[in-house]
C-alpha cells in the first residue's frame, strides 16, 4: 500500500515539475517572441523645468506658492500634454544635466560618459568618431533609428563653415560629413546647430532657413515654416511610414526652442501679453547683496565674461531699485518672458498631436515616450538668463519616461540622476543592457532601470549622487539626497543648497551642516581623482587649498531686528567666536559663510575644528566632543575635527 501510494505522489510530482518546466519555456518564449519596444525622445533646448505645470505641481505639493511662482502669483505655463506624459509615467526631480551646455550635455546624453571622455567637451566641439551610443545598440537589434533637429555634435572641421550660408551645410555632401551617423540610419533632417526660427524644404530638396520670422518667405504658412512644427511635422510623418513595418524604431526629435531668440509664432505670441511678470525674488535679492552673490560667481570681466548677468558693484541704497528697473529693462524681461512661455505652451501643443498620432495608429501600448531637455535657463532667476550655473533651473532639466503597462503611472522619482544615466538606463528598461556590454560599451553612468520600473509611488534613493561641472573649471557640484555642494575654481568660498529646505537655493547651508558638506566633498575629491578629470583651464582647480578660503572683499549686510548692519570679516575676525553666527532666521551662518578665514569654519581651510554645532544622530555635538577613535567611523568627521582627527 505504502509502495503504491508513494509511487503515485512520486508520478504526481514528476508531472507537477514537467507542467512548470513546460510553463517556464512558454514564459520564456513570450519573452523572446515579445515584440520590441518603439522609442520616441523629445528633446528641447535650454528649458527652465518650472515652466512645466507637472513640475511645478510637484513643487507645490511640497512649498508654499510664493515660494513656487517665481515669476509672480499665478504666473505659469499650463502643459496638460506633457503632464500626460507623467500622469501615465514617471516625473523625476532631481535629474541634471552633465554640463549645462549644448554640445557636451548631448554628448552625455546619448554616450552615457561625462563629456571629457568624448571629445565634446565643450560648445562647438565635434563627437569623437569612435563613440558609441544607445542607438548603436538599437539599430544593431534590428531598428530603424532616425534623428530630427538640432544636432550640435559636429565641429566646423565636420561640417564646413555656417554662419555664410543661406543652408545648413549638413545638408549639403559636399560640407557635412554624411558618416558620422552615431547610430541613427535616417538622417534626413537633422541640422548641424543654430537657432533659427524658420525652416523650409525646397523643391531641389534643400533647406532654407531664417533667423527670426519675418524672414519668412511671402505665401508661405508660419504652421508648416516655423522651425518647432517644420519638425515636429516631420517626426509625426516619421511614424506615421513606420507603423505598418515590422520593425520597431527609435526617434531623437531634437528642437530647438525654447532656447533663443526668444520669439514664437502667432498666436501664441501674444498669449501671455496679459500676464503680470515678476522679477524673481532671488535676482532682487541678490542686486540687494542679501544674500551675497555665491563664490561660484566670481568676479564679473575678471574671473570669467559673462552676458545676461547683474552687475554687482556696489550700489547706494537709493540706487538700487533704479538699477533693479534698468535690468529688466536693459534685458527685455517681460517681452522675453512673454515669448518664452510661447515656445513651451506651443511645443505642449505639438507633443500632444505626437501622442495622438502615436495612440491613432495603435503604437501606444508598445512606445517608450520620453521627454527632456539638454540643459535649463534661469529666466532671470538668480540675475541671470540662461545657462552654465550649477542652480536647479541650469544644471537641472526636466525628464519624464512613459512606458504603458511597466513604468507605473503618476511615479514621481526623487533620486538623483544625470544624463549619463540615461543610455545604460534606457537600454535596461528595454532589456538590451546586454548588447551593450557585447558591443563593449562602459557607461559612467548607472542603470536605474529597476528603480524605473519598480511599483513604489515615489521612489528615492538617498545614497545615489551625481557630478555636473562646466568644462572650464569655474565649478563642480555634488547632488546626494536633496543636498547640493558647489565647488569652484575660483579661489572663492563654497557653497551649500538643501533643495529640501530651500528650492529656490538662496541660503548657503555650507557652515549650518558641516557633516552633509564634508561628505559631500569626499564624494567630488573621489570623482576628480578616479576620473582624471581636468578643467579647459589650467588656471583652474576644485582641490581645496588655503588660498580657497580667502575672506569675501564684498560688504555683507546683517540682518537686525531693529536697524540692518553692513559689516566686514575685518571686523568679524577681532571676535569670530561671537561674530561669526550672528544674524537671525536663514541668515544665521551666512557671515560664517563669507569669512572663512576670519571663522575658520567652512571645510579644510586650514588645521582647525569647525567651531560649528553638527547634528550627529538625534544630537548637537561639537569637535570637543569627539574623540580621534571615533573618526574613521562617522562620514565627514575627518574633514570638519580637522586637528581632533589627526588631519594635520
Amino acid at each position: 500500500m505504502h509502495h503504491t501510494q508513494n509511487l503515485q505522489r512520486c508520478i504526481i510530482s514528476f508531472l507537477i515539475v514537467q507542467a512548470l518546466l513546460v510553463s517556464s519555456s512558454l514564459v520564456a518564449h513570450a519573452q523572446e517572441g515579445e515584440k520590441k519596444p518603439n522609442l520616441v525622445v523629445i528633446m528641447t533646448d535650454e528649458h527652465n523645468l518650472r515652466t512645466l505645470s507637472c513640475y511645478r505641481d510637484y513643487f507645490l505639493s511640497k512649498f508654499p506658492k510664493d515660494v513656487v511662482d517665481v515669476w509672480g502669483d499665478g504666473i505659469f505655463v499650463d502643459t496638460p500634454n506633457i503632464d500626460s506624459l507623467a500622469k501615465d509615467g514617471a516625473l523625476f526631480t532631481n535629474f541634471y544635466t552633465s554640463v549645462p551646455q549644448c554640445t557636451p550635455a548631448r554628448a552625455s546624453f546619448l554616450s552615457g560618459l561625462y563629456p571629457f571622455k568624448t571629445g565634446a567637451v565643450e560648445n562647438w566641439d565635434g563627437l569623437d568618431a569612435n563613440i558609441k551610443t544607445w542607438a548603436n545598440v538599437l539599430q544593431n537589434e534590428g531598428y530603424a533609428t532616425s534623428y530630427i533637429g538640432k544636432w550640435h555634435l559636429d565641429s566646423d572641421e565636420k561640417t564646413g563653415p555656417y554662419e555664410d550660408l543661406n543652408y545648413d551645410p549638413l545638408f549639403f555632401p559636399e560640407s557635412g560629413d554624411a558618416s558620422r551617423t552615431f547610430g541613427f540610419s535616417d538622417n534626413k533632417y537633422r541640422y548641424s546647430r543654430g537657432h533659427f526660427k524658420i525652416i523650409k524644404e525646397t523643391s531641389d530638396g534643400r533647406f532654407k532657413k531664417g533667423n527670426f520670422i519675418a524672414d519668412m518667405d511671402e505665401g508661405d504658412s508660419i504652421e508648416e515654416v516655423y522651425t518647432t512644427d517644420f519638425y515636429i511635422n516631420r517626426a509625426m510623418e516619421y511614424i506615421q511610414r513606420k507603423a505598418d513595418s515590422e520593425e520597431p524604431f527609435a526617434l531623437f526629435l531634437s528642437l530647438a526652442d525654447p532656447h533663443g531668440p526668444d520669439e514664437v509664432r502667432s498666436p501664441y505670441d501674444t498669449m501671455y501679453n496679459d500676464a503680470p511678470f515678476a522679477m524673481p525674488k532671488t535676482t532682487v535679492n541678490y542686486i540687494n547683496s542679501n544674500p551675497p552673490p555665491p563664490g561660484f560667481y566670481g568676479e564679473f570681466g575678471v574671473d570669467y565674461k559673462r552676458k545676461n548677468g547683474i552687475d554687482y558693484a556696489p550700489r547706494e541704497p537709493n540706487a538700487i531699485n533704479d538699477y533693479l528697473e534698468e535690468f529688466a529693462q536693459e534685458k527685455e524681461f517681460i517681452n522675453r518672458m512673454r515669448n518664452y512661455f510661447g515656445m513651451v505652451k506651443l511645443i505642449d501643443d505639438k507633443v500632444g498631436e505626437i501622442v495622438s498620432t502615436i495612440k491613432s495608429l495603435g503604437l501606444e501600448e508598445n512606445t517608450i515616450i520620453c521627454f527632456t531637455s539638454d540643459h535649463g535657463d534661469l529666466a532671470f532667476e538668480h540675475g541671470r538668463l540662461n545657462k552654465e550655473e550649477p542652480f536647479m533651473t541650469s544644471a537641472g532639466v526636466p525628464m519624464i519616461i512613459k512606458y504603458p503597462n511597466h513604468i507605473k503611472p503618476n511615479k514621481v522619482i526623487e533620486t538623483a540622476y544625470s544624463q549619463v544615466d540615461f543610455a545604460p538606463s534606457i537600454l535596461g528598461i528595454m532589456g538590451l543592457s546586454d548588447r551593450a556590454e557585447s558591443m563593449n560599451m562602459v557607461f559612467d553612468g548607472v542603470d536605474g532601470s529597476n528603480e524605473i520600473l519598480n511599483q513604489e509611488d515615489v521612489s528615492n534613493d538617498n545614497s545615489k549622487y551625481i557630478i555636473s561641472y562646466l568644462s572650464d573649471g569655474r565649478w563642480i557640484l555634488a547632488l546626494k539626497a536633496g543636498r547640493k555642494l558647489i565647488l569652484n575654481g575660483l579661489n572663492k568660498g563654497a557653497t551649500m543648497y538643501d533643495l529640501k529646505l530651500d528650492p529656490q537655493e538662496l541660503t548657503n547651508y555650507i557652515s549650518k551642516k558641516p557633516l552633509v558638506v564634508t561628505s559631500l566633498y569626499r564624494k567630488i575629491q573621489s570623482w576628480l581623482s578616479s576620473r582624471n578629470f581636468v578643467a579647459t583651464d589650467s588656471t583652474k582647480s576644485f582641490i581645496n587649498s588655503a588660498s580657497y578660503c580667502r575672506d569675501s572683499a564684498y560688504p555683507l549686510l546683517l540682518k537686525k531686528k531693529k536697524k540692518d548692519q553692513t559689516i566686514r570679516c575685518k571686523w568679524v575676525s577681532k571676535k569670530p567666536f561671537k561674530r561669526c553666527m550672528k544674524g537671525r532666521g536663514v541668515y544665521k551662518g551666512a557671515i560664517a559663510t563669507a569669512c572663512p578665514e576670519a571663522c575658520k569654519t567652512v571645510m579644510p581651510c586650514s588645521c582647525e575644528d569647525t567651531k560649528i554645532q553638527f547634528m550627529l544622530g538625534q544630537t548637537f555635538m561639537t569637535c570637543s566632543d569627539i574623540t580621534e577613535s571615533i573618526c574613521p567611523d562617522i562620514e565627514g568627521i575627518m574633514e570638519t575635527c580637522r586637528k581632533t582627527c589627526g588631519q594635520c
